[in-house]
């Protein structure tokens, strides 16, 4: 008896190339290594998307989906809320750090991205920022934030060419004094206490340009 063929769903197409890409990095990924994954002819993906751009974007706004900041609590100011909600997103990127570079390069289009954006929009007016610095203050922070995860992760598209260790090993005070004086007096590479520092220092320093309504 030969066995039903079997149904794809969207859904199943974007898990399974968000599994791919986390195993394995966005270089190792196509729409015939994602068929094969999926036990089924490559043909098949392109009756539920029609393109590799909109897979990424699918995949996109599943990971967009799957970022959900606390709302806001009775009382709390705009700049905690903005903290909690792009803390959130590093969270999820970090989770997922192989998808960053998809991440940085989508525009907003996806349903899941526009809700968020909306819904985060209206928590930053009600607690009094004008509604134009909300929006700039969210460009800004998903720059911020999805820069910062893909410094951290270290993933480089098209690989690793020299490792960063061998080269920073190799400095020396006649030709790089600045750096090696900043190695030597206690700088200490430590993603998130940067990230932290760096997303109060935004938020500090939007609050002294004004923006409020």
């Amino acid at each position: 008896m030969t066995p039903a063929p079997q149904i794809l769903s969207r859904s199943q197409i974007v898990a399974a190339a968000i599994g791919l890409i986390d195993r394995e990095g966005l270089d190792a990924f196509s729409m015939r290594r994602l068929g094969a994954d999926l036990g089924v002819d490559p043909m098949a993906v392109y009756h539920h998307v029609p393109n590799k751009a909109a897979l990424f974007d699918a995949i996109v706004d599943e990971v967009w989906a799957r970022t959900s900041p606390e709302p806001p609590r009775p009382g709390e100011g705009w700049r905690e809320i903005a903290a909690s909600s792009f803390v959130a997103l590093r969270r999820v990127l970090l989770a997922h750090p192989r998808l960053v570079a998809i991440m940085g390069s989508r525009p907003i289009v996806t349903p899941h991205m526009l809700a968020l954006t909306e819904r985060s929009l209206g928590w930053l007016v009600d607690a009094g920022l004008a509604p134009a610095s909300a929006m700039q203050l969210l460009d800004c922070l998903m720059a911020f934030t999805i820069g910062k995860v893909q410094g951290e992760v270290r993933d480089p598209v098209g690989g690793v060419g020299v490792p960063a260790e061998e080269v920073w090993g190799a400095l020396g005070p006649d030709t790089h004094p600045r750096i090696v004086d900043a190695l030597s007096r206690g700088y200490d590479w430590q993603p998130e206490d940067e990230f932290t520092r760096g997303l109060r220092a935004l938020l500090a320093g939007w609050e002294e340009e004004g923006g409020l309504a």
